[in-house]
């Protein structure tokens, strides 16, 4: 099975002038001999703002479907843009209904763990029902008991899940 990894590579690493991005392919070994595709040199403020380090992640964010209130809904980061004259970027991330691109902010993109992901406890939730901090603190906590293996863990949160949302 192919897989790909994405890695960050700061200035002097592999003796590049300046940083870049690139993607991976290959097995690393003592050579450390690997192939990059799709490689591109960027700007230093590009590098500093961590966009590169969201490829491949899991996002929640709030979208704007049409005809109703915006949403939660979860996706993955499958590429992204800089606009260097104004620093800042966009994330483009799949979601099961197709693609969309989001701008970089850190503070309202929370980055999942896979077992939040599968989950998707709040999809298609409406925004209003659900504020950032309380939605990152309930992955945080669905994370928490993953982690710790409890038998059981993933019926116990969609119960408690489902009963929330018939009280509300």
């Amino acid at each position: 099975m192919d897989s790909s990894t994405f890695y960050y590579l700061r200035s002097g690493v592999l003796d590049p002038s300046g940083y870049c991005y690139g993607v991976a392919h290959g097995v690393a070994d003592e050579s450390w001999e690997i192939t990059v595709k799709r490689g591109r040199k960027v700007m230093e403020a590009e590098a500093q703002s961590g966009i590169g380090t969201f490829m491949a992640s899991y996002l929640c964010v709030a979208r704007d479907p049409e005809d109703a209130p915006k949403c939660w809904d979860y996706g993955v980061v499958v590429d992204h843009t800089w606009k260097s004259d104004t620093t800042s970027g966009t994330l483009h991330l799949f979601f099961s209904d197709g693609s969309e691109s989001v701008p970089l902010d850190e503070a309202a993109l929370p980055v999942l763990l896979v077992e939040d992901y599968a989950m998707r406890p709040w999809l298609h939730r409406p925004v209003c029902h659900l504020m950032v901090g309380e939605m990152r603190g309930i992955h945080k906590n669905i994370a928490a008991d993953f982690q710790g293996a409890n038998v059981g863990v993933a019926l116990q949160w969609m119960l408690q899940l489902a009963l929330h949302y018939t009280q509300t």
